[in-house]
């Protein structure tokens, strides 16, 4: 099966030998869906079809690398994208169960899939995200308008460095600008000589992104929410994402409280921001296998 978005590129991993599962997988800032071949192709080897989109603005979703960063607004006009994507494949592959992998901004995209649409997922795994603080979203937020306001549709240096500027502060000895992804040389090297990472985006982007935020974790969004949804929440605890995991245990308690009673906690001493990446990416990998293998039970209307 053809899965197909109107002017949003699609890769597509798939298994050799039987279909026991799909991962759809949500990526994260700067960045795009081939950055996950490794883990695709290992998800590949145990009958997952792995599918993933390059966001609008992202990746080989542009026709020239320019445009890196100019995204449609509002920001859940990204979400919206996923959401259609797994109707796709719910309806191109019925009965076979479905989980939503989405890391950084991709997972915070994917708490605002799983507000919609728990029926049609097996289970969530939220990488490098935290519960972020609704004041800091807020304000960050009326600032990127105010500068669209002056600089409409222009990439805004000062916002992606309000946002990013601080994250390499803990490490010592750091050598590039990106050295809080992951302790791997060679991948931050790879990241930084990919034209299609890296880039800044545009103040109305910004705004919109931000201005999601200080609004997912309302919680009377979540009242009508499966609670035995499965939830994987994992990150290194030297992501400044996650705030050195302070966040990430703010997020893991926020479900918690919420009644979600089917959620584990995986926090990796040492680990920075990208876990699927990192020097112990063979365990975070076997990881995510074991979750996808405990969770393969359909849900009642799979069946």
């Amino acid at each position: 099966m053809k899965v197909k978005l109107k002017d949003i590129h699609i890769r597509t991993w798939t298994p050799e030998g039987t279909l026991v599962g799909i991962v759809q997988i949500i990526h994260g800032m700067g960045e795009h869906g081939g950055r996950y071949d490794q883990l695709a192709r290992r998800l590949n080897k145990e009958g997952y079809l792995v599918v993933s989109t390059d966001h609008r603005g992202h990746g080989l979703s542009v026709e020239k690398i320019e445009a890196l960063g100019v995204i449609p607004q509002p920001f859940e006009t990204l979400i919206e994208d996923e959401m259609e994507l797994t109707c796709q494949l719910k309806r191109g592959y019925p009965g076979i169960p479905l989980f939503i992998l989405g890391h950084s901004m991709g997972s915070f995209m994917a708490q605002g899939h799983m507000k919609k649409s728990t029926e049609e997922v097996e289970g969530y795994i939220l990488s490098g995200s935290c519960r972020t603080p609704y004041l800091k979203t807020a304000m960050g937020s009326k600032l990127g308008k105010i500068i669209e306001l002056i600089r409409k549709n222009k990439k805004s240096k000062l916002m992606n460095k309000l946002l990013f500027a601080g994250y390499n502060r803990a490490i010592k000895g750091r050598i590039t600008a990106f050295d809080w992804l992951s302790r791997d040389k060679k991948v931050v090297a790879r990241y930084i000589e990919d034209p299609y990472c890296g880039f800044v985006y545009t103040s109305g982007f910004y705004a919109s992104f931000l201005a999601y935020l200080s609004k997912l974790f309302h919680k009377h969004d979540f009242d009508s929410l499966d609670r035995d949804i499965p939830l994987l929440i994992m990150s290194g605890d030297r992501d400044p994402v996650g705030f050195y995991g302070r966040g990430v245990r703010r997020l893991a308690h926020f479900y918690e409280k919420m009644g979600f009673r089917n959620l584990r906690l995986k926090l990796y001493p040492g680990g920075r921001h990208e876990m699927i990446n990192e020097i112990n990416r063979v365990e975070v990998h076997e990881d995510i296998l074991q979750f996808l293998k405990g969770n393969l039970t359909l849900h009642p209307n799979n069946q």
